[in-house]
């Protein structure tokens, strides 16, 4: 069984994201007694980042500020930023996650138990979604998970520093979306990781099918995903009981619905 080390995130100066942190990390905190591994994206005004660091320093392990990179949307590099960090921690077991994705239980971790060492965790790639061309083969990139070192096998095994690795994934033959200049709407995080896997010559990978989460047999709600809490057509949570889900997926940014759902 794999025991999870580090819990790694990224941020910006957005708040559609940024003022998740507490929250996500108090419920890191609660169910898996972590703090979070962020990466935070530099704004480039000075009082601005000093301020955001500040600010997120006593909700982490450790912050690793980045200089944006000309050509990369500001987002994109957010996104692509945890991939970096989960290699940076070579020893330790790492499980990237969606910063708006807030976890309601602990039980996650259990269901690493059987995953071998050297595998990438490939969580909920049974979402029809990835069914269907062109995304078959992908998986979420929240509560993907291996070793440091298996990570850097997967994104960075030529060991180049952190804007050289992001400037050579200009993209894929097989998939357009995985070059990180292509802009916001025309990149995924999870086609770029798809293509490195594809490259890697071990292609250790250990599947964890949705269904797999069924300590409590959790809910479906508004025909979403089973057992996650999702905004979509849900104005509020007020006749909704938490206990019957074990994500929530909540409307942004946060401030706005701060009242009515968090």
């Amino acid at each position: 069984m794999s025991n999870i080390d580090k819990i790694i995130s990224a941020v910006n100066h957005n708040s559609d994201y940024i003022n998740f942190v507490p929250l996500a990390a108090k419920a890191w905190s609660k169910f898996y007694d972590k703090k979070l591994t962020l990466a935070y994206v530099k704004f480039g005004d000075e009082k601005i980042d000093e301020q955001n660091l500040n600010n997120l320093k006593e909700y982490c392990d450790a912050i690793h500020p980045f200089n944006r990179i000309e050509g990369i949307d500001f987002g994109v590099q957010s996104k692509v930023s945890r991939m970096y960090l989960a290699s940076l921690y070579e020893s330790s077991y790492n499980l990237i996650v969606d910063i708006d994705m807030i976890p309601l239980d602990g039980y996650f971790a259990c269901l690493l138990r059987d995953a071998d060492e050297s595998s990438i965790v490939k969580w909920n790639c049974d979402y029809h979604h990835y069914q269907t061309p062109p995304n078959i083969g992908k998986w979420p990139m929240d509560k993907t998970s291996a070793y440091g070192k298996t990570f850097k096998n997967i994104i960075n095994k030529n060991d180049l520093d952190y804007e050289d690795l992001l400037r050579s994934w200009t993209g894929f033959k097989q998939d357009s979306r995985s070059n990180i200049f292509a802009g916001w709407n025309n990149f995924s995080d999870e086609s770029l990781l798809k293509c490195l896997w594809d490259q890697w010559d071990d292609k250790k990978e250990y599947k964890i099918p949705r269904d797999s989460y069924d300590n409590k047999r959790y809910q479906r709600l508004n025909h979403e995903l089973v057992g996650r809490l999702d905004k979509s057509g849900l104005d509020n949570l007020s006749n909704v009981d938490i206990n019957n889900f074990f994500e929530c997926h909540g409307p942004r940014d946060f401030i706005n619905h701060k009242s009515n759902w968090y």
